[in-house]
């Protein structure tokens, strides 16, 4: 029991990380998208979806993405990525 807990705090450790390297990727994103620079809005956003989308992709191959221990994970990657994805389609915000 203990050796779980423990690969679980790894777990929530790394990802926790790169939900921060995440997050500072979509401000990135929403700056050149408000100053209108395309291609970095772009490279940011295209960063953004993947990252998050990755990251999902780890909460369901550990088998933690419908646990309650980490659906505080689940729901912070869901909205990084829907986020960006919701600010893509509307355009916003648009210099």
């Amino acid at each position: 029991m203990p050796n779980n807990q423990n690969n679980y705090g790894q777990l929530e450790k790394f990802l926790t990380s790169l939900l921060l390297v995440d997050l500072g990727i979509f401000l990135l994103y929403l700056l050149f998208a408000g100053l209108g620079i395309l291609v970095l809005k772009v490279i940011t956003a295209t960063a953004a979806i993947l990252g998050a989308g990755f990251c999902l992709w780890i909460l369901y191959k550990s088998k933690e993405l419908r646990r309650p221990r980490a659906l505080w994970l689940t729901c912070s990657f869901c909205s990084v990525f829907l986020l960006t994805v919701v600010s893509l389609i509307c355009n916003f915000p648009a210099p």
